[in-house]
């Protein structure tokens, strides 16, 4: 090496140990992907359309492989330590620690949703029958909702949604512990004690009590646009070309936060900062410092994401839909000095 190229080197890594984050890996594609990314204990899954699966460690590196059915439309859970992942009339669950297959479904009922709560797997079938399985895929109860579209579990509960109301079962038993109506929603969170509906259309909002069902709070000019998302204390809420949060106590308004494109998929706290997926082409994701009302920084992938961030300490993984997995390492101090 010259001494201008060893100057030339020195030049460029002292630019990226300026920026606030810079990419440390790309994982070529296999094919695409319409799953998102899922944490698990010791890498991130990624699953393509066509059933490839691969889990990633922090260097971008496979730490195991394996092939299910296809097409794979629907995010996979974690169960335990077990990988769930679902499609058509199938599933598969696969060990979190080496990608082998603990059990194989099939001839099952189709499913159009599957959440989880960690303890068990949730599915929902077209008909609006709810069905939750163990981490070895043994059913613990099935239960009938009025035709759910969407479906969300945690803190005890399993809610569903459609076209005109919201319901909530028990996640112990499966029974119906009461409907509210609620016309229209189109994005459902659940936590805090919470059941959060948004109607996008009306951008109306309206959060019910878990247990009870009664509203603690409504806001008809929420404007309300894309996902919610429940965090440590507020709840987020996406709107045109921002995020605000919301107080859980009665919904009046905490921050704003300005974007340059809508909000894509749920957002993610970490370690006080927030990231934002956005919707649009350049696929990328806005990071905000705790006390920014602007994105510090953006993370792109120049393709659309499909589903929202991993973060493992400084290291965030993103998932574009044409089938790549993309690792930034963040610096957190130029992140502070970047922020508007």
């Amino acid at each position: 090496m010259t001494r201008l190229t060893a100057n030339l080197w020195l030049l460029l890594m002292a630019g990226a140990c300026t920026r606030p984050a810079e990419l440390k890996f790309q994982v070529p594609a296999a094919a695409p992907s319409l799953t998102g990314l899922l944490a698990v204990k010791d890498c991130v899954v990624s699953v393509t359309r066509e059933g490839q699966v691969q889990c990633l460690d922090d260097q971008g590196a496979a730490r195991w492989k394996a092939t299910v059915g296809h097409p794979v439309t629907l995010a996979p859970v974690l169960v335990a330590d077990v990988v769930v992942i679902a499609l058509g009339s199938s599933a598969h669950g696969l060990s979190q620690d080496d990608g082998r297959e603990v059990w194989h479904l099939t001839n099952a009922a189709p499913r159009i949703a599957l959440a989880t709560d960690g303890a068990a797997a949730y599915s929902l079938s077209p008909d609006g029958g709810v069905t939750a399985t163990g981490p070895g895929n043994e059913l613990r109860w099935s239960a009938a909702a009025r035709g759910g579209r969407l479906l969300v579990a945690g803190d005890g509960e399993v809610a569903v949604a459609d076209a005109a109301e919201v319901t909530v079962l028990s996640a112990n038993d499966g029974q119906k512990r009461w409907s509210q109506p609620a016309a229209g929603v189109t994005t459902l969170a659940l936590g805090h004690g919470l059941v959060a509906a948004a109607n996008a259309t009306t951008g109306a909002l309206v959060t019910l009590e878990a247990a009870t069902g009664q509203p603690r709070w409504r806001a008809n000019d929420a404007r309300a646009t894309g996902p919610l998302t429940m965090g440590s204390d507020t709840l987020w809420v996406a709107t045109a070309h921002a995020v605000v949060s919301r107080s859980l106590d009665d919904g009046h308004l905490l921050r704003r936060i300005g974007l340059e494109a809508e909000v894509g998929a749920p957002v993610v706290e970490s370690d006080g900062l927030l990231l934002v997926p956005l919707e649009g082409p350049d696929g990328c994701v806005a990071v905000v410092t705790a006390r920014g009302t602007s994105a510090a920084t953006r993370l792109c992938a120049d393709h659309q994401l499909k589903g929202s961030p991993v973060v493992r300490g400084d290291l965030v993984l993103v998932g574009p839909r044409d089938g790549r997995v993309l690792g930034f390492r963040l610096n957190r101090e130029k992140l502070g000095a970047a922020q508007p």
